[in-house]
């Protein structure tokens, strides 16, 4: 083998160990993350919050549905989370208008029944497991009344184990709790509030969610 031969080969085998340096290097960076389904028996809800000049309309949902995954050790790394909120059985306390809200003019239950969230990225600091858990901001999309918008939503996260006490209040798996609160506009999901109705329904809404995922 001559001299030229030797180098090619030397050269091919320094090109195939770099390439096994930086997919075991990828390997470490992994996240394993772990599922965590929606618990959605009264441990979950979501609050829409209308706040006009002369009425606050608050509707609140526990039926959140969807699975939260996220690496306890590398919250960043791998998180997942897709939510359902169905829309038709919000209640805001008052019957008649339960039935306004859910109309074509508003949210359009009968063709719209749900509003969905997907996590396309997650910023998280702090440690899942500690007492007060970690803070984070989820990127993802949201779907209010077949219309889609990129939010950012910050949260908290925190992890419980389970223990006998969980069990006790009827938890068969380790508990991961994710609260946050954000903001929208009415109009950029297609619900335009008539001028009449201006001061007694807000374009501006705010969301407060509360979700428990527990794991199998």
């Amino acid at each position: 083998m001559n001299t030229r031969s030797q180098a090619h080969i030397r050269h091919a085998m320094h090109l195939f160990a770099s390439v096994i340096a930086l997919t075991a290097a990828s390997g470490v960076a992994t996240a394993e993350s772990r599922n965590y389904p929606i618990h959605s028996a009264g441990s979950s809800r979501v609050t829409f919050e209308s706040d006009a000049p002369v009425e606050n309309i608050v509707g609140v949902t526990t039926a959140v549905s969807g699975t939260l995954a996220v690496d306890l050790a590398q919250p960043g790394q791998g998180a997942q989370a897709s939510v359902a909120v169905d829309l038709t059985k919000l209640k805001t306390g008052v019957d008649k208008r339960d039935q306004h809200m859910r109309s074509a003019d508003f949210l359009d239950t009968a063709k719209f029944p749900t509003a969905t969230f997907e996590l396309t990225k997650i910023e998280a600091k702090g440690d899942i497991q500690a007492a007060g858990g970690a803070t984070a901001t989820g990127h993802g999309k949201l779907t209010i009344k077949g219309t889609t918008k990129e939010i950012s939503v910050p949260v908290k996260i925190m992890f419980r184990k389970v223990d006998d006490q969980l069990k006790k209040l009827g938890f068969t798996g380790d508990v991961l709790r994710v609260t946050g609160q954000f903001s929208i506009q009415l109009s950029d999901y297609g619900i335009n509030v008539p001028s009449m109705l201006g001061q007694k329904v807000s374009n501006t809404v705010a969301v407060a969610l509360s979700l428990t995922g527990v794991a199998k």
